[in-house]
């Protein structure tokens, strides 16, 4: 059991992430979240700041984001508070939110889509 807890065989292979709102969202903030909770890679936990700490703090999660309620209009800052002891994990999550909020600035802004990524 220990060789296969090295390997990471005894954990679920989903990134643990929390999700954290500072207020009541607005209308766009909720489509955010529950963007983030489509993530296939992510097994998301939305809870209030001090048990989200906590459970980064007990290795349950990868990363926990603070989420301003007003993220979207913007301007805005999210902040990614992350796991030491999970640092790739946490790495991916943060990699992931910041293509989603780029995707999110180009399409407020009108930009056009101009590139497609195809995997084979």
């Amino acid at each position: 059991m220990v060789v296969l807890g090295l390997i990471n065989f005894d954990r679920d292979s989903k990134v643990g992430v929390g999700a954290v709102l500072t207020g009541p969202p607005t209308e766009e903030t909720k489509l955010f979240i529950e963007g983030i909770k489509q993530v296939s890679l992510f097994n998301v936990h939305e809870g209030i700041e001090r048990d989200e700490r906590q459970a980064l703090v007990d290795d349950k999660r990868a990363a926990v984001f603070i989420v301003p309620y007003n993220l979207i209009p913007g301007p805005s800052r999210i902040s990614a508070l992350v796991n030491a002891n999970q640092a790739s994990g946490a790495a991916t999550a943060v990699n992931i939110i910041n293509g989603m909020l780029d995707k999110t600035a180009l399409q407020m802004s009108g930009a056009s889509n101009q590139f497609t990524l195809t995997r084979e």
